[in-house]
């Protein structure tokens, strides 16, 4: 691949700008960072999975026990603790917010776009880099979930991470290079930290690429090399650690009814809403990289497939990460646009090369045309528009929708002035109420337990939502009042009893 002729006529100022690696680095931070940081902090968080990573941490300030995650005083295991963590570190600095809790996932899509830059520098020279950043960070799905408050992106970062230390150290194999082994546990480092946000998502990536290299290339004893295989077992020690005292705090019935719990409700409850056919990918992979998508057929030119020859192992590493991971997503039940992510990566790269290729091709004009600045330029104005204007719109429109902040300002201002204050089935459909509630309160799980609540204290107030707000106004009638609530869509519902008595209808 670095054999291809350098792209001509340069840009002088731009070959002056990334001369160096550091050059190089600092622009695609630049360019990444004005993508993706300016809107952190200018809707609220309206998604239940935002709530489920930003106020845990509050929980874990609050509480001192930074072992257990907790969502309104109940254990809360559904993923590792590691955002939670590096949350909880942010709060303690500048304090809790949005765009605080947004932070970590931001930086990791500035991260993941350095990655992919200097990826692309290992085959290619530092403007096709460039290209490989621009990419990187000009797609839909970076752009998205770079701005949430999630697991996906940082978890993508260090999968990524891995994904190229892998790589590297099946290309220094093959050459009979040193430093393979160095490679290896580099990638199992990256690879324990990725288990540390979504244990064992990070798995199927690493193994796409490792896999599909071996048979692509009929590479057998690879298979008996040990470094590789002790590099996968110790990747899982910390987040097994983890869930070592999680069960010996809480004790393994507790850890077992939980997970228990959200097992049959990510398998058995969540999948109709989740299923996709099995080319849900196929759409959503072009959607995301549009103009960049259009370079893809570059790659299945006869020209560029006998330069991709001679880039070897790390070549077909990069296209089978993409096509193995992808087909198995494909095959499961459950799907949804952001587990495509850690996929990502290497195909920019090999985006970025076919712009290469195409950009040092003579004689075929759509490659002439797929390879000039300008439509390097004009997908890069595309998609700062999109970032600007497009996506805040989007999110504001959504947000506003969503918005529980007021209900959750009174029901805060009527604890602290002495009403008690309970949640009647919230952590799983509004969990983030709890972050503008600012502290967990009691918890229900029935409206049969509302109603003893009520009985127990009748000046209570109960934070709801519209399908339990109805049972409960069947069962007390005119006496429920409303004293606040959210727009229709978010359905949550502050009421109390109207009498001092507490008593039913």
């Amino acid at each position: 691949m670095p054999d291809d002729p350098a792209p001509s006529q340069p840009s002088r100022w731009l070959d002056r700008l990334i001369s160096t690696n550091r050059g190089l680095a600092l622009l695609v931070i630049l360019i990444a960072g004005f993508l993706i940081l300016p809107p952190l902090g200018l809707h609220p968080f309206f998604t239940t999975d935002e709530g489920q990573r930003a106020y845990p941490p509050l929980e874990m300030l609050q509480t001192g026990d930074f072992a257990v995650p907790r969502l309104n005083g109940q254990p809360y295991l559904k993923k590792p603790p590691l955002l939670y963590w590096l949350n909880a570190a942010v709060y303690t600095v500048v304090g809790a917010g949005e765009w605080q809790a947004r932070l970590i996932p931001a930086l990791s899509g500035v991260a993941v776009t350095v990655l992919a830059a200097f990826w692309t520098l290992r085959l290619a020279d530092r403007k096709t880099a460039l290209v490989a950043g621009v990419i990187m960070a000009a797609n839909y799905m970076v752009l998205f979930n770079s701005r949430d408050a999630q697991i996906d992106m940082p978890m993508t970062a260090v999968a990524a991470a891995a994904m190229f230390a892998w790589g590297q150290a099946m290309n220094r194999h093959a050459s009979g290079a040193p430093g393979a082994g160095w490679f290896y546990a580099a990638g199992g480092c990256a690879l324990a930290l990725a288990h540390l946000y979504k244990f064992p998502v990070p798995y199927l990536f690493v193994l796409s690429g490792w896999v599909g290299t071996i048979i692509v290339l009929r590479r057998w004893k690879w298979l008996l090399d040990w470094r590789p295989w002790l590099a996968l077992a110790l990747s899982v020690v910390p987040v097994a650690l983890w869930a070592w005292v999680v069960v010996a705090r809480l004790g393994p019935a507790e850890v077992l009814a939980v997970w228990k719990v959200e097992a049959h409700r990510h398998l058995v409850e969540a999948r109709p809403q989740n299923t996709g056919p099995l080319w849900y990918y196929a759409v959503r992979l072009p959607a995301a990289f549009v103009p960049w998508i259009a370079l893809l057929p570059v790659l299945l030119t006869r020209s560029y497939r006998e330069s991709a020859a001679r880039g070897g192992v790390v070549h077909t590493h990069l296209w089978t990460s993409v096509a193995a991971s992808l087909s198995v997503l494909s095959l499961l039940d459950s799907k949804s646009t952001e587990y495509m992510l850690p996929a990502t990566p290497p195909l920019v790269v090999l985006l970025a090369l076919a712009w290469r290729h195409a950009s040092a091709t003579a004689g075929v004009g759509w490659m002439r045309l797929l390879g000039s600045g300008r439509f390097l330029w004009l997908g890069l104005a595309l998609w700062c528009v999109v970032a600007w204007l497009g996506l805040p719109l989007q999110t504001a429109r959504r947000s506003a929708r969503y918005d529980a902040r007021e209900v959750a300002r009174v029901a805060r201002e009527l604890r602290q002035s002495g009403r008690p204050l309970a949640a009647l089935r919230l952590t799983d459909t509004r969990s983030y109420v709890f972050f503008y509630l600012g502290g967990p309160v009691v918890n229900l799980e029935t409206p049969e337990e509302a109603m003893q609540f009520f009985e127990r204290h009748p000046n209570g107030l109960v934070l709801t939502m519209e399908k339990r707000l109805r049972r409960l106004q069947a069962e007390y009638g005119d006496r429920l009042r409303i004293v606040a609530q959210s727009p229709p869509q978010a359905e949550v519902f502050l009421v109390e009893l109207a009498g001092s008595d507490g008593g039913r209808k």
